[in-house]
């Protein structure tokens, strides 16, 4: 689509430069300039582009020319994509790509040292996969003309005295912000954008195809209305804070912050499409997808942290194997004693697997990504504050060991038992939305069976210490079995299922509808 006017060939947006650059004589020209020179339909509301459709996951991207792409970089799936040339909607805005592919891969590989990260992360070929992608964006335009009185109130120290002094504030707010920025594109997680935000507005410029040149750009799937209530809370928060800026020394806002938001009124009146760049890599696993993600304006990172499960294993064993000969030559444990110690550490395996449960729920429900869709509010209820069930669990160890120092060894088990049947019981709830059940479930069960052993020995109380060898042996088999489901686990946590965008709507067939 770009030619050079000086041999013909293909330009494409050079980023270091910040100009159209020919791929064959390197001449060099400004984007505004190409673009005067070039185009006669600058005021259009939209402009021509290829639509690349993924037949895997039905996703698409969009490109200044119609080549052909090597892969999808949703769900990584590799063939050669074909594109059908479309009219697009013009977006607004657009903040040009800042750092280039070779600063996007220096600055990832100093992420790479992460213990256990599959070998593919190291690999140099692998990184030359990031894909330069322009993400669309709402920016919001939040209004305010009120005239609002806000509560505030001074508090200081007389003697022994402490005073509270209330006052109503009135304040006129006649004005606007704009530039509220929330992601626009459906496969786009909200998680990610929060990670790599912000991005900086005085980078922003009008909206032209020649920045495309080179890279792609995904289509506007995501309603504005969707996000208009937090730009309207965002909005609302900003002016309070100006608010308690402005205030004299000591006084400030006393906040119930529903009600002065509801007071201030703030209003979402506009919204305008702009394109932000990201670098993009994905690393498939048959039927799971992790993504490196950077600002490709900023430098700011978010990426999807799998484990090599071989690895793993083998630095678990040698690291067990230096703990026990470390342990054994300075500590002698009865057979009774060793066989405590291993029920005591199932509550704190069985929340593990609780918690990757409830990772794997969150991440394939979307109950953190408002722009994919509904949140199902009785799956969004189901997440419970995982601090909880720490303390819980710290609580039943606790609660245990005291018990077992006073002789009363089967109550304690009873009470590691309760504690693991109860994060089996929100394992089994998490699991009944989640891809791969069992992998959760059963180990989750295993667990509970420690305890049960340990209790049903303590309360026959033999003679000999072998029969608590026995015992031992069958715990950390069941122990094992659990740790290296916990592996897995954490990789379907860190991980994300191949997306699929078969009812993908918005952008373009949202336009018309408003």
């Amino acid at each position: 689509m770009f030619n050079c006017p000086e041999c013909g060939g293909s330009l494409v947006f050079d980023i270091k430069s910040q100009q159209l650059k020919c791929l064959h004589c390197s001449s060099e020209i400004p984007v505004e300039e190409y673009h005067t020179a070039n185009h006669a339909d600058e005021d259009s509301d939209s402009f021509g582009a290829a639509v690349y459709r993924c037949p895997n996951c039905s996703a698409e991207i969009i490109a200044p020319d119609e080549a052909s792409t090597g892969f999808c970089s949703y769900c990584g799936y590799e063939a050669v994509l074909k594109g059908r040339m479309s009219r697009e909607q013009r977006p607004r805005y657009i903040i040009p790509f800042q750092l280039s592919k070779e600063d996007c891969r220096s600055k990832f590989r100093w992420k790479t040292h992460v213990p256990y990260l599959p070998r593919e992360f190291r690999n140099e070929e692998f990184l030359e996969k990031f894909r330069g992608i322009y993400i669309p964006y709402w920016m919001y335009e939040v209004g305010y003309n009120d005239p609002i009185v806000l509560n505030a109130e001074k508090q200081y120290r007389k003697g022994n005295y402490q005073y509270t002094e209330k006052y109503d504030v009135s304040v006129d707010l006649k004005g606007k912000t704009y530039g509220i920025p929330y992601d626009a594109s459906r496969g786009f997680d909200d998680r990610v954008a929060d990670e790599l935000a912000p991005f900086k507005k005085e980078d922003l410029k009008d909206f032209r195809e020649e920045y495309l040149a080179g890279f792609y750009a995904d289509r506007p799937t995501v309603r504005p209305e969707i996000y208009s209530p937090e730009a309207e809370d965002l909005a609302a928060d900003r002016i309070l804070d100006q608010v308690d800026d402005m205030l004299e020394y000591n006084m400030s806002l006393s906040r119930t912050e529903e009600a002065m938001k509801k007071r201030i009124n703030a209003e979402a009146v506009n919204s305008d499409t702009a394109l932000f760049p990201v670098w993009f890599l994905t690393w498939r696993d048959h039927n799971r997808v992790a993504y490196a993600i950077m600002n490709g304006q900023t430098g700011k990172l978010s990426f999807d942290v799998p484990a090599d499960v071989k690895k793993v294993l083998i630095g678990s064993l040698l690291t067990a194997i230096l703990v026990y000969f470390g342990l054994d030559k300075y500590i002698a444990v009865t057979a009774i004693t060793a066989l405590f110690f291993v029920s005591l550490c199932t509550p704190i395996i069985a929340n593990m697997i609780r918690a990757e449960a409830e990772k794997v729920f969150i991440r394939e429900n979307h109950l953190h990504d408002k722009g994919y869709g509904v949140i199902d509010g009785k799956k969004a209820g189901l997440v419970q504050a995982s601090t909880a069930h720490g303390i819980g669990v710290f609580i039943a160890i606790a609660a245990a060991a005291f018990i077992w120092v006073g002789e009363a060894r089967v109550s304690s088990m009873v009470i590691l038992l309760l504690a693991d049947l109860y994060m089996a019981y929100w394992t089994i709830r998490y699991s009944g939305s989640i891809s791969r059940k069992a992998q959760f479930i059963v180990p989750a069960l295993f667990t509970a069976l420690i305890p049960v052993m340990a209790a049903v020995i303590y309360w026959i109380d033999p003679v000999s210490d072998l029969n608590y060898y026995a015992v031992i042996i069958l715990a950390l088999i069941v122990m094992l079995y659990s740790c290296v489901s916990l592996i897995l686990n954490y990789n379907l946590s860190a991980t994300r299922p191949i997306p699929d965008f078969t009812e993908r709507k918005g952008g373009d067939d949202s336009e018309k509808d408003y």
